[in-house]
């Protein structure tokens, strides 16, 4: 009675060979799908990722190493161990065979014996592989929590910035095609950790959003090399750590580079002092204007940035009192049937003068309609 378990996908053009793999290993246990060529073999393998494949190497069409290489373009397929077979003993073509991706090569004609080893061998190193990436996931998962715990408490309104441009810089850098766009939006969420090397009351004016002083601002200017140093000792996040290490450079040219941390740092230091702008209450699309203004910034950034940014635009409305909300800008006084005034125009409407004009409202005593402008979010 066998206990293997696993699900393989042969690949194969000779059905003889099909039937006798899989009658072998369906013996030991194991679920076996086979597909007679290259293309077909990604069909199978897009519908249901398989724990390993056993590819063959000479098919027309499309032979193994090209079928290979197409197997792990596919995300799902990333770590999937792939095991050549060919009656080819040529050691040029098993080297080709270790470039194209696989991880083992058995030679034709099979040996049951050989074929039930190195196929148990696999799945199971490739269990324990699995296994380890779940723990230093949750290792990593909890480290960045700890970390922002701390930040939520030391500095609670610089993290809401940073919990702000976290989505954000998720969003462009996979617009970008950043190889991983989870380091950019780990680096949103970590970028102020080295405030804990800052003046207490530096930190409260900077979540303030008021004017730091010179002397402030350079205390302010080392902060980032601090949060770099503290999560170089965190496991996995060393390019985290570089991104938020550099995220005061000059990245004007991020965009044109390949590489990972120029790049991510160019995304991280626009999101940032984009959302710093907001949080002072400016429009997001004005605010990228006004930073694109500077010319501080890679153009090609900035073009990703609007497609994210949402243009916000002014509208005139006439509404009754009844349906009037924080944060309506009055353009007209508001009075009573009688002609009384009870709100002056030209201001926004805040908890306090809702609730005065809603006291009157709901006994019909306020006239209307009431012109108010509101800001309009512009669906892209």
């Amino acid at each position: 009675m066998t206990t293997a378990t696993g699900d393989i996908l042969i690949v194969d053009d000779t059905p003889a060979n099909l039937r006798v793999l899989g009658a072998m290993l369906r013996a030991e246990g194991y679920r076996v799908r086979p597909a007679p060529s290259g293309p077909l073999a990604l069909q199978a393998a897009r519908a249901a990722t398989p724990d390993l494949v056993l590819l063959d190497i000479m098919m027309p069409e499309m032979d193994g190493f090209e079928t290979c290489e197409q197997l792990q373009a596919i995300p799902q397929m990333k770590g999937v161990p792939i095991l050549f077979l060919s009656a080819l003993s040529d050691p040029a073509n098993k080297v080709k065979a270790f470039q194209a991706g696989g991880v083992d090569y058995i030679t034709k004609p099979f040996q049951v014996e050989e074929v039930e080893a190195r196929v148990r061998l696999h799945l199971e190193m490739s269990r324990l592989r699995r296994a380890e990436r779940r723990l230093l996931d949750d290792t990593l998962k909890g480290a960045i929590e700890v970390l922002t715990d701390v930040l939520s408490l030391m500095a609670p309104e610089v993290f809401k910035r940073s919990r702000a441009a976290r989505k954000l810089c998720r969003q462009v850098a996979e617009d970008m095609q950043h190889p991983d766009p989870w380091q950019v939006e780990a680096a949103a969420l970590l970028s102020n950790l080295g405030l804990v090397g800052v003046s207490p009351g530096v930190v409260v004016r900077l979540g303030q959003g008021v004017a730091l002083t010179p002397d402030e601002q350079e205390e302010l200017r080392g902060a980032p090399r601090v949060a770099q140093r503290i999560l170089q000792r965190v496991p996995r996040l060393d390019s985290v750590a570089a991104i938020v290490g550099r995220q005061d450079g000059d990245h004007r040219a991020a965009s044109n580079t390949r590489e990972r941390v120029p790049l991510g740092a160019g995304i991280l230091q626009l999101a940032l002092h984009l959302e710093a702008r907001v949080a002072r209450g400016e429009a997001p699309h004005l605010a990228l204007g006004a930073l694109e203004a500077t010319g501080r910034y890679d153009p090609v950034l900035v073009d990703f940035f609007a497609q994210r940014v949402p243009t916000i635009r002014d509208e005139i409305l006439e509404v009754s009192p009844q349906e009037l909300k924080v944060g309506m800008y009055l353009l007209a006084d508001v009075r009573l049937d009688s002609g009384a005034l009870l709100v002056t125009g030209e201001r926004e409407l805040d908890p306090v003068l809702l609730e005065r004009i809603s006291n009157f409202a709901h006994k019909n005593r306020v006239q209307g309609p009431v012109r108010v402008r509101v800001q309009v979010v512009v669906e892209r």
